[in-house]
């Protein structure tokens, strides 16, 4: 993990520096004198060569200090923390979606293969991995809330303040990150269900006489899910990704249009810090799934 997050922090320095403009310029504006302009470089640290200021950062970073944002001067960790939960509430609601969907779905196509079930869930998973979000998303905003007015178009409602306004606010944003989500899913439940229900321990259990049901619920589901947790494990990443797209189209104050804004002010800072904890996050989760593996196959906890 540390190896990977250094990489990363390396790439996301050097990539930042990269794009075009000056923070000093973009603070102050373009009719700013150079005087002006190269004291608040010097007062922001960006006169040093690139090296020194990545390990000035870097040295910070690791005990848990991200610095100030270049454009409004508050703490970075604490910007984080306070737009975190926005993007957890999406990311959560986005999940459900895509388990709610993408498991029957995926269980029955895979259940009951070349059928008219498995063929509409088949085409109807390759439709929502091949459309992006941001169409999607303009095209739920069209038919859903200017057409139909059944939803808000745009914002964020918090759940502690109406929770009502809060789901009708995010049931657009959900479906659109998690709609790619169910549609991998699918595909991967189907794939996987299918090849379990071919083992030589579900036709044993069939002749025992139990009931087709019991056999996929007790035997099957079971050893199907672990490269299904593989992938959500994989789509952690995916969701942080998607919220930059869906954040900013639905205007939702969270990480993903934080890291937006952050990039357009040239707020290095703030967006070498989102990245960091996105990193971190992400690791973590993945290490999460590591370890849930052992309680889905005991073979893995025993070594064997």
């Amino acid at each position: 993990m540390i190896p990977v997050i250094f990489f990363v922090t390396i790439m996301v320095f050097t990539l930042m520096h990269l794009i075009p403009g000056d923070p000093a310029y973009v603070m102050l504006g373009e009719e700013a004198s150079p005087e002006a302009v190269e004291a608040l470089r010097k007062e922001l640290g960006l006169d040093r060569s690139l090296p020194i200021q990545y390990f000035a950062w870097m040295r910070k970073a690791v005990k848990g200090d991200l610095g100030r944002s270049i454009k409004n001067n508050v703490k970075i960790l604490d910007t984080i923390l306070a737009r975190l939960p926005i993007t957890a509430y999406l990311a959560v609601s986005a999940v459900v979606f895509s388990i709610l969907i993408g498991l029957p779905a995926g269980i029955i196509a895979g259940v009951r293969p070349k059928t008219a079930i498995d063929v509409v869930a088949t085409v109807l998973a390759m439709a929502g991995i091949a459309m992006p979000s941001f169409w999607l998303g303009i095209l739920l905003i069209f038919f859903f809330a200017f057409k139909l007015e059944w939803l808000p178009i745009l914002g964020y409602v918090s759940p502690a303040e109406d929770l009502w306004d809060s789901l009708r606010h995010m049931v657009l944003p959900a479906i659109t990150l998690g709609a790619s989500m169910a549609a991998t899913n699918t595909r991967f439940i189907r794939s996987s269900m299918l090849d379990v229900m071919n083992k030589e321990y579900i036709t044993t259990a069939r002749s025992k006489g139990l009931k087709e049901i019991g056999i996929i619920r007790g035997h099957a589901l079971k050893n199907a899910l672990i490269p299904v947790v593989t992938m959500l494990g994989l789509q952690i990443a995916m969701l942080f990704g998607g919220a930059l797209v869906v954040e900013t189209i639905f205007a939702i104050p969270g990480l993903g249009r934080l890291i937006v804004d952050a990039i357009f002010a040239r707020d290095f800072p703030m967006v070498q810090g989102i990245v960091l904890f996105m990193a971190v996050f992400v690791l973590t989760a993945n290490f999460i799934v590591d370890i849930l593996y052992s309680f889905l196959d005991p073979r893995i906890r025993l070594g064997r």
